[in-house]
């Protein structure tokens, strides 16, 4: 047995209202339109967070059958396009952003629409990394907890300093390969900031048709977290990645995809079952950037 996993556009409103409002999470994923370099599509943040969710809820429903789920669709929205850090080398492409403040403003709405019916539970799903993007979500998702008495969880946000810092997750992702891990993919995978080993091995296991081959040729870009602003703005050929894609394969982003959604799903029904989070360090903050 298993909990039920109901899409807001497939239910309808008397069937949304026999949902026991205790035994109810909420799950809203946004997808962000952005640019990622030569070789991947404006949707890859979106599509990895589709495939993250799909995993948590999975996991989620296996392992409390009494928890149902009501996934909101996509909202493909985002705060903060790569191309800005050197605005001057794209002045005729970039991402579909929209401002901080209505970001934050979109939680707070949607959540009041949940929250009105009665829902106490809600989790914000984001595969976007941009500190602001992540600083206008955790703000959205505060200001709705307070304003109507519920529990709102950004996920992502307690998920992404182990993701991005530190290599902790490597090993979790090579215990999961037939083919282990090589130094070099160790390396590229460690160097998680936008469009690299990671986010292409995500795509060749999700959408591999929508990944350009010249993924396999492109040039190491690789600096220190902490000079990377001031050093790509000095590339004069930067073409709006960070990190190593040619040290991709689709059996990582099938693992990275996998590991991912079972951090989440483990951290969601900590949270849940009422585990303190307060301990746990959100991102970014703390971060300087």
């Amino acid at each position: 047995m298993t909990g039920k996993t109901y899409k807001v556009e497939e239910i309808s409103g008397p069937k949304l209202d026999t949902l026991d409002r205790d035994r109810t999470i909420i799950v809203i994923p946004f997808g962000m339109l952005e640019f990622h370099g030569p070789h991947l599509p404006y949707g890859t943040d979106l599509f990895e967070n589709e495939a993250i969710t799909e995993k948590l809820i999975e996991i989620v429903s296996k392992e409390d059958p009494t928890i149902d789920i009501v996934l909101y669709p996509t909202v493909p929205a985002g705060v903060f396009g790569i191309e800005n850090l050197s605005p001057s080398r794209f002045p005729t492409i970039g991402s579909f952003v929209i401002r901080p403040e209505t970001m934050s403003a979109l939680i707070v709405d949607m959540s009041a629409n949940f929250a009105r019916f009665g829902f106490r539970h809600i989790v914000i799903v984001s595969f976007h990394g941009a500190p602001e993007h992540c600083t206008a979500i955790n703000q959205g998702a505060d200001e709705a907890a307070k304003a109507y008495s519920i529990a709102v969880l950004p996920i992502m946000s307690y998920v992404f300093f182990p993701l991005f810092f530190g290599g902790e997750y490597i090993e979790k992702f090579n215990n999961r390969l037939k083919s282990k891990l090589s130094a070099e993919e160790k390396e590229a995978l460690r160097r998680f900031i936008h469009a690299e080993a990671f986010e292409t091995s995500a795509m060749l296991y999700l959408k591999p048709h929508l990944v350009d081959d010249s993924y396999k040729t492109l040039k190491p870009v690789v600096f220190d977290y902490d000079k990377m602003f001031e050093e790509l703005k000095k590339l004069s050929d930067w073409e709006g990645y960070v990190g190593i894609p040619s040290r991709s394969r689709a059996e990582i982003g099938e693992a990275v995809i996998s590991v991912v959604g079972e951090e989440c799903a483990d951290l969601l029904l900590r949270w849940y079952r009422g585990e303190n989070l307060t301990e746990v360090r959100r991102y970014p903050e703390g971060l300087n950037v």
